[in-house]
């Protein structure tokens, strides 16, 4: 099946995805965030990965901040 990037980076994050690397901020990069975060405001199981990724990048930083 093909997806579109969008698909992709929903499926990732519900797969366990913490983040999602773009090399630019073109229009189509903020339109795929913009859209993910619409959905994770009527999607709790979407928005519950969201908040436990960044749960993790956030202790991970301040790990790291740590040594």
């Amino acid at each position: 099946a093909k997806f579109g990037d969008i698909e992709a980076c929903e499926m990732g994050i519900r797969a366990g995805l913490n983040m999602f690397i773009y090399r630019n901020s073109t229009p189509e990069t903020i339109n795929i965030i913009e859209t993910i975060a619409q959905k994770a405001e009527s999607d709790a199981e979407l928005r519950q990965n969201i908040e436990k990724s960044f749960e993790r990048i956030i202790h991970l930083k301040r790990f790291k901040n740590k040594l």
